[in-house]
């Protein structure tokens, strides 16, 4: 299983299936991470969590409760406006 499953809706041609691009920040407060998605058809996601792999459950169910009534976006992508860190000692 992929990590970040689900993420900017864009229609990439017939062939292609929807994406969804979700912009991920670092909470400064928390330390944990927002994700948040602008809908074109009018509202959106923010969702959050304390680390990424719990951010990716977040997320999947934010997309599955948004898209409850439309297909679901077959590809997902991860904009990170900071590059994470990890912590390696």
């Amino acid at each position: 299983m992929d990590i970040f499953p689900i993420a900017m809706l864009r229609f990439l041609g017939k062939r292609d299936r929807m994406k969804v691009v979700f912009r991920i920040e670092r909470d400064e407060e928390t330390g944990g991470y927002i994700a948040s998605w602008d809908d074109p058809a009018g509202d959106g996601i923010t969702t959050q969590a304390e680390t990424l792999a719990e951010l990716s459950g977040a997320i999947s169910e934010a997309v599955r409760c948004h898209f409850a009534d439309r297909p679901l976006p077959k590809v997902a992508t991860l904009h990170f406006e900071h590059d994470p860190e990890l912590q390696l000692a």
